[in-house]
């Protein structure tokens, strides 16, 4: 999915440096995910281990990794003059850049994580908040939402005009879009699947937070719809 935002935000990113794009893409792309700033925060307030909360939560080296091969891709295509590339070319380089991550990035990650959390102090089980939460979480919790606010209309800007024309369909495809870029497609059914608890339960559980997702994006969608109408954005 996030090719797909590389692709249709060619418009609006060929005017700008590849570093810019990259940048561009794998902070919107981070900030959608709560990488940046919401997740290292509430993780550190709920468990009182800041260290912790900032080195396993900061994913912006895959996002950049990420980011860099699609648009590495785009003009690869561009440049040999093939930007009406069949499909399953497309489906090939996910599968590629999926492959590097797992393998790749992801290992690195992890193992540059456990290496940091070794030398830093460990948590204390007496130091976590437990729920229900009181306004030293919740405040925070709800202002912190505006990073996946921002990065949702980063995307849906970069999107927008490469979208269908008409507005439900066009609130449609960048609601399934971010869906995905969130990984909240099926997630909900694994951990169903998975879990201890009764699958309609674990459904139910995890599906909380896709629908908080579809939410955004459609909300999103629906502003930017009313903003092109009234041709201010």
């Amino acid at each position: 999915a996030t090719g797909a935002f590389v692709f249709l935000g060619q418009s609006r990113l060929e005017r700008w440096q590849l570093a810019w794009r990259v940048l561009v893409i794998a902070l919107s792309v981070a900030a959608l995910r709560e990488g940046l700033v919401r997740g290292p925060l509430m993780n550190g307030i709920t468990t009182s281990f800041w260290a912790q909360a900032v080195i396993a939560n900061l994913t912006f080296a895959t996002e950049l990794w990420v980011a860099l091969c699609w648009l590495a891709w785009s003009l690869w295509l561009d440049r040999r003059g093939k930007a009406n590339a069949p499909w399953v070319w497309h489906v090939l380089a996910a599968v590629a850049i999926s492959l590097s991550v797992h393998w790749g990035v992801a290992p690195a990650g992890r193992e540059i994580s456990e290496f940091l959390l070794a030398s830093v102090p460990q948590p204390r089980p007496e130091d976590a908040l437990l729920p229900p939460y009181g306004w030293n979480v919740l405040v925070p919790a709800y202002l912190s939402y505006a990073e996946p606010v921002v990065g949702c209309f980063v995307l849906a800007w970069l999107s927008w005009n490469q979208l269908h024309r008409q507005a439900t369909v066009r609130v449609l495809q960048f609601t399934v879009l971010i869906t995905f870029v969130r990984g909240m497609v099926l997630t909900p059914f694994f951990y169903a699947s998975g879990s201890n608890l009764p699958f309609t339960q674990g459904l139910l559980s995890m599906g909380q937070f896709s629908l908080e997702v579809i939410t955004l994006a459609v909300l999103v969608g629906l502003t930017m719809t009313a903003m092109y109408r009234q041709r201010s954005f």
